[in-house]
């Protein structure tokens, strides 16, 4: 369990931009995704050379400044999916050295993939419950873990 936390850890962890020592120490070997963070950054926008700089090595890899929003964008949701699927293999943990986990009122088990909704309590506060996309149940929050709290599935509400 320790391994599988600590290799999320990881991957979440090497995701962010270069700064200009280590750019200029590693300029071939650092990965698409750090020099694309690179570019994308603020922190080229104040300094013309390092930003001239990065954007030449991304452009002699192939890349130009919408396929390097495209990798940043997936690497995140890369990292989301292993952040949410630790979260689950924890919970899955928890429930199984307290001797399982009893009956639930959540979750279809038609249900395989999730979104989070935005509706009134029974105070008229809006708060955020995730459900199952497929039947429209109420599913534990755990099952929307790393998505972007958007309401885009069931936005009349």
């Amino acid at each position: 369990m320790k391994k599988i936390i600590s290799a999320a850890l990881a991957i979440s962890l090497c995701s962010c931009a270069s700064t200009q020592a280590h750019f200029y120490a590693n300029r071939y070997q650092i990965s698409d995704e750090s020099l694309c963070r690179t570019w994308l950054s603020d922190s080229t926008q104040n300094d013309y050379a390092f930003n001239r700089d990065v954007s030449e090595e991304a452009i002699r890899r192939g890349f130009n400044y919408s396929s390097c929003q495209t990798v940043v964008a997936s690497h995140n949701q890369t990292i989301g999916t292993v952040l949410a699927a630790t979260a689950l293999v924890a919970v899955a943990v928890a429930v199984a050295k307290n001797g399982g986990g009893g009956g639930s009122s959540y979750a279809s088990s038609s249900d395989y993939a999730w979104a989070w909704d935005q509706q009134p309590n029974q105070y008229g506060q809006r708060v955020w419950v995730c459900r199952g996309k497929q039947s429209g149940q109420y599913a534990n929050t755990s099952q929307c873990a790393g998505q972007l709290q958007i309401d885009s599935e069931w936005p009349y509400n």
